[in-house]
């Protein structure tokens, strides 16, 4: 077996969070209202994500689980080979954390940063503050979990419910505690009506400066229409990648002090594809001060 002497870091790893997540780690109070605001169903036939009691069913094969399809040593020509009339099991990894171990030796991978799936599609969206503060404790509660199974080589970027920033600040001092977390997940998108910019956010930047916590911020696009909000706006999806240290004005106080803050974006596939994925407007964006003029107006399909 070949060597190396140089260690692999994967910066962008995905967990599927499974049912006990909601019927163990939920607070046993919030469960039937934590499923009401965010619940994945898979079946023998479909599938759904679930997100404020609207249900936004999977449209490609059953079949083949867009989520954890993929395993060690596949390739593009492997996955086209996989028989679409053949149920075929999602990734054992993607839920169970010594099968994540065991992916992780065959790729030659020494350590992984865990983002979330179901979470990262539909929790931003959860309109309940106190129900989106008890998913989110729940899953990094789950997260940590998992992580413990080897603390050295699994690590996490939490949820944070910015639903309402007092409990997203207590939140953050919580999992900044916990030693697997080394980042807080946070996707770019308009939540009522205030961008990453404006002053109510203020209080995040500080403290994650403070405790000195990366977030990541996880960009999306997609073709079609957006979630129910905005299911009557028809059109293109448009790229709007926020990258606070990079596109920063200078005139824009919440950025400038950032300067001494790790700030990360990510990939732009995975959330792409769903149906629910908010509407992200660059010329929105740009008015606001995230994206330059020029930035906002390129498409990228």
């Amino acid at each position: 077996m070949a060597t190396k002497d140089f260690v692999v870091f994967d910066s962008d790893s995905h967990v599927v969070e499974p049912p006990a997540l909601w019927e163990k780690y939920l607070d046993p109070e919030y469960r039937i209202l934590g499923r009401h605001a965010l619940w994945r169903q898979e079946g023998r036939t479909g599938a759904y994500l679930k997100v404020n009691g609207e249900m936004f069913r999977d449209s490609g094969n059953p079949n083949l689980p867009r989520h954890a399809l993929w395993r060690p040593g596949m390739d593009w020509d492997a996955i086209g080979a996989l028989d679409p009339d053949v149920k075929h099991p999602a990734t054992e990894g993607a839920s169970d954390p010594q099968a994540r171990l065991a992916d992780l030796d065959a790729m030659g991978v020494d350590q992984a940063l865990l983002y979330p799936t179901w979470f990262a599609e539909g929790f931003f969206l959860v309109r309940d503050p106190d129900v989106a503060y008890a998913l989110a404790r729940a899953y990094n509660d789950w997260i940590a979990d998992f992580c413990k199974a080897a603390p050295e080589r699994l690590s996490a970027a939490a949820i944070l419910p910015l639903q309402n920033m007092d409990f997203a600040l207590e939140e953050l001092q919580r999992v900044a505690r916990i030693p697997s977390v080394r980042a807080v997940f946070i996707r770019p998108m308009f939540l009522e009506d205030r961008y990453f910019n404006h002053p109510y956010y203020d209080p995040l930047w500080a403290e994650l400066e403070r405790l000195r916590i990366t977030d990541l911020a996880r960009s999306v696009f997609r073709k079609g229409q957006g979630s129910a909000r905005a299911a009557d706006r028809a059109g293109w999806w448009r790229r709007a990648v926020c990258r606070r240290q990079r596109r920063r004005r200078p005139d824009d106080n919440v950025y400038r002090r950032d300067a001494a803050r790790s700030s990360a974006g990510a990939d732009t596939g995975q959330l792409a594809r769903q149906p629910h994925v908010r509407r992200l407007d660059p010329a929105r964006l740009y008015s606001h001060g995230a994206l330059s003029r020029d930035e906002g107006r390129r498409r990228a399909w």
